[in-house]
């Protein structure tokens, strides 16, 4: 991800690392099909674009049986 996003300007290449960890957090997982911030926050995180794109889903139903535990 960091290599097709400093295309334009490879100097930048630092300050691009927080919102490539955000993106990468926010994925699910091919396998499992819970995204990082899932497993560890319980929750996804929300972000202001996201806000803007549509509104919090409320519930959220949790399917893995290690997210329903933690």
């Amino acid at each position: 991800m960091l290599r097709a996003s400093i295309c334009d300007n490879p100097e930048d290449w630092p300050s691009r690392i927080p919102a490539l960890l955000a993106t990468y957090r926010m994925t699910p997982h091919s396998i499992t099909g819970v995204s990082p911030n899932m497993v560890m926050l319980a929750r996804e995180v929300i972000l202001p674009t996201s806000l803007i794109a549509r509104p919090p889903e409320e519930p959220i139903e949790v399917t893995t049986p290690f997210v329903q535990t933690f």
